[in-house]
């Protein structure tokens, strides 16, 4: 299941939860090329945002390095946020500055991970996060050995406790 496909269905499991939802459809995903276009995505969130007063992110994969990105540039500020699959191997291989914008970050965010994600596991995710002094992260272990997170009625239980707590 591309991407795409698997935001929509989140957008469609989680609608119940919020007022308006949008989606940022990348542009990489319409171009079919594998890397993100940093800056520009960055922009587009920034805009995409603007029109709402008070609001949530959810990010998945590279997603959740734009967001984390923005927020520590200071260009967004969203009540909190939840990031699925944090591809920190990835990142690294791709060479994303991803220690620096991890070092210290500090806002609410609930964080879903695969207990074996190949772009980082559950366990070295929870390591990694802890070595930076990461703060203000609820982490949520799913059963999983790949990149995909189909368990949508998992992660709308998570979101909707982290919702109610926060």
């Amino acid at each position: 299941m591309s991407n795409r496909a698997w935001v929509e269905e989140v957008l469609e499991k989680l609608k119940d939860l919020f007022d308006n939802t949008h989606i940022q459809y990348y542009k990489h995903w319409k171009e079919n090329k594998e890397l993100i276009d940093f800056d520009y995505e960055i922009n587009e969130l920034v805009k995409n945002v603007a029109r709402f007063r008070e609001y949530v992110i959810f990010a998945k994969s590279v997603g959740t390095l734009v967001t984390i990105k923005t927020i520590l540039d200071g260009r967004i500020h969203p009540k909190f946020c939840i990031f699925v699959g944090i591809p920190v191997y990835w990142a690294k291989e791709k060479g994303f500055d991803v220690d620096t914008w991890f070092k210290n970050f500090d806002y609410p965010t609930l964080v879903v991970q695969n207990t074996n994600d190949p772009v980082c596991s559950f366990k070295d995710l929870e390591t990694y996060l802890k070595e930076n002094s990461v703060k203000g992260f609820v982490l949520k272990e799913t059963v999983g050995d790949t990149h995909h997170y189909p368990d949508l009625e998992k992660i709308h239980a998570e979101v909707k406790r982290f919702y109610r707590a926060v």
